[in-house]
């Protein structure tokens, strides 16, 4: 794991409230391989909260991000929220990434999240176009 886009952060606002207006669904960032604009969709993110990861990582890749962000017995994010892993695969060059964030549900339905990490696979040989 490696080429890290975003470190963790104890102190910053959410990228992302539920309710709020006029507020982007999604986190954008750009694929260091291929400069394709990639998404980290946050409501699909909210319903991986369940099992703190999403279904393209094997348990493996999930293991390892858990070990590399320092997330402990106590199964806290860097701001207190749940963690949840997930990986995302450029569609244009098939670079894969890796995505941590830190969700925190202050009331009943009503979601923050925080974007705390994301990093290229780099165990994944991919050639710059």
């Amino acid at each position: 794991m490696d080429n890290e886009i975003r470190k963790p952060s104890y102190i910053k606002n959410p990228d992302y409230i539920t309710g709020k207006k006029d507020e982007a669904e999604a986190y954008n960032f750009t694929c260091l391989t291929c400069e394709e604009t990639l998404q980290l969709n946050y409501k699909r993110q909210i319903e991986n909260s369940w099992t703190g990861k999403g279904t393209n990582l094997n348990e493996e890749e999930y293991l390892q991000l858990r070990k590399h962000y320092h997330i402990g017995v106590a199964n806290k994010s860097k701001e207190g929220g749940f963690p949840v892993f997930d990986k995302i695969i450029c569609k244009t060059c098939n670079a894969e990434y890796f995505t941590y964030i830190g969700i925190d549900e202050p009331l009943n339905s009503m979601y923050q999240i925080q974007v705390q990490g994301i990093m290229r696979n780099a165990s994944k040989n991919v050639d710059k176009l």
